[in-house]
């Protein structure tokens, strides 16, 4: 026996298992052998998702919907260097089976994949041709896009750059291959961590055109998909769905927006975003000012990320990041408007020299420093604020500085926002912004950070309570497999089967989303 121990532990140690993931596999496989669907052969598609919080909601999600369709659980990546075994052994300890890598194209198949290569390339002249892309009657450019954008820290794509065409390519063998894998296997349903880039969305696209169901859960949220961007849709719904709840849980909400805002603008940082480690309302207040004085409108455009997902909540009115700030630039020089731009106060490595490479062709758009506090801009008079879809649209606002959106975005069913669908309607909007008419109604505010960060997401779908998680643990932690560790040592038995049942109550219901069957849904 001790020989068997120290043969188990010297395996362990080549594995680079460590012992937050051995301790997830353990509890794996104690909780979930006797959910295993020893004889289906119909597939559910699962997202090898290598984020410890990720497969807490896999192993619950997957097993109640392999029993509730009697299929097996399949684990899919792209490509083999994504796989890590260590990972593998966690999802095999939930009763996934084998490994499916999107990028291992039969003879046949990268045959085929050359031929639409050689015959679609020649069709693209343009940024817009790739975003429209089809491929066999599947949207596949947006993905091709993004990908190249956020593999390679683009702020645009490049035409001539090999890379591009290589992730054009490796778009269509995906496609091709997910249309194969579907004809020959009976897939039932498939589980997915984000329906974005060529690894995910391609997959999800097959999966609608065969009225397959598309699954997203999280730890706090359980969310069906069957178009592209569905997982955003609820949105607009919003203000219908307050309009439904009891008034003790309205007048709860509203307080407990206040007093989440009136937090976030002290300074706190990570106030319900806990991908954040930096906020912009610090009161660093400077006697220099940062704004010029003059009696022209002082327009403040809140630049975003270029690499990561412009397309974010729906198809973006323009390519990307980049071509929306020339058109801005462009704009700059048709106004007599004082143009300023403060770029993320999170800015990723690559965000400062595309902004210098844009901005060098546009002098009267003055770039602030990232740190300038929001607090300092407000008082010293900007009057209106640009952004795609970002959270200032209800920060500002809350000052009462309207804020125009280019996009989709959260606040798309408020009319604290000025939202706008075309580039010819946003360029009429911003020429006469002195005739801006925008009410902001203070209520709405506090009625959509209520709903957008406290409603739509519950605290104890899985955890006891996910904000007393955020606070005991780091990003890091949760990350990793410390996050499965400490929802381990806070589960009990009957949470354990609460947590089943909310799932089976979900998938019985037939509602798109956990949280309410909303509006869109008829």
């Amino acid at each position: 026996m001790k020989l068997l121990k120290k043969y188990f532990k010297g395996v362990i140690n080549r594995l680079s298992i460590d012992s937050a993931q051995l301790y997830s596999i353990k509890h794996n496989i104690k909780t979930w052998r006797s959910w295993r669907q020893r004889a289906a052969t119909d597939e559910i598609l699962c997202d090898f998702m290598r984020i410890g919080e990720a497969t807490i909601a896999f192993s619950y999600f997957s097993n109640v919907l392999a029993r509730h369709l009697n299929a097996r659980i399949v684990p899919f990546t792209e490509k083999y260097r994504g796989w890590h075994l260590p990972i593998w052994l966690v999802f095999k300890s939930f009763n996934a089976r084998g490994m499916v890598f999107s990028s291992h194209l039969s003879k046949a198949q990268k045959n085929k994949r050359d031929t639409i290569y050689l015959s679609t390339r020649g069709t693209i002249h343009t940024k817009r041709d790739v975003l429209e892309l089809k491929v066999e009657g599947v949207w596949i450019g947006i993905d091709i896009y993004e990908s190249y954008l956020r593999t390679f820290s683009k702020s645009t794509v490049d035409l001539e750059d090999p890379k591009f065409w290589q992730t054009f390519k490796d778009g269509i063998a995906i496609l091709i291959y997910w249309q194969d894998y579907f004809s020959t296997h009976k897939v039932v349903s498939l589980i997915v961590s984000h329906d974005i880039y060529i690894s995910l969305d391609i997959v999800c696209k097959v999966a609608y055109s065969q009225q397959i169901p598309v699954y997203s859960p999280t730890i706090r949220g359980l969310y069906r998909l069957d178009a592209p961007f569905m997982v955003h849709k609820y949105f607009s719904d919003y203000p219908a769905i307050f309009k439904t709840l009891p008034l003790a849980e309205r007048l709860e909400g509203i307080e407990w927006a206040k007093e989440r805002l009136q937090l976030k603008f002290s300074g706190e940082v990570g106030v319900d975003m806990a991908y954040s480690n930096q906020t912009g309302y610090l009161d660093k207040t400077t006697d220099k000012k940062v704004l010029r004085v003059s009696q022209n409108l002082k327009i403040l455009i809140a630049s975003h990320c270029f690499f990561d997902n412009p397309h974010a909540y729906d198809e973006f009115m323009f390519t990307d990041f980049y071509e929306w700030l020339h058109f801005l630039g462009k704009l700059s020089e048709e106004t007599n408007y004082d143009w300023y731009l403060k770029p993320h106060p999170d800015p990723l490595s690559g965000t400062f020299e595309a902004l210098n490479e844009i901005l060098n062709f546009y002098p009267n758009i003055i770039v602030l420093p990232h740190d300038t506090s929001h607090h300092q801009l407000i008082n010293e008079g900007i009057n209106v604020v640009l952004t795609a879809h970002g959270t200032i649209g209800h920060e500002y606002p809350y000052f009462d500085v309207p804020v125009i959106n280019a996009a989709y975005n959260p606040h798309i069913a408020y009319n604290f926002n000025i939202h706008v669908k075309t580039v010819e309607e946003y360029k009429n909007v911003l020429l006469n912004l002195n005739n801006l008419d925008c009410t902001i109604v203070k209520e709405e505010i506090f009625e959509f950070y209520f709903m957008h960060n406290k409603y739509i997401l519950p605290d104890d779908l899985m955890l006891p309570s996910y904000n007393k998680y955020l606070n005991d643990l780091s990003t890091e932690e949760r990350v990793g497999f410390e996050g499965t560790k400490y929802f381990i040592n806070h589960l009990t038995p009957s949470r354990h089967e609460e947590i089943i049942l909310k799932i089976e109550n979900y998938l019985d219901s037939g509602k798109r989303w956990y949280f309410s069957c909303g509006p869109s849904e008829k």
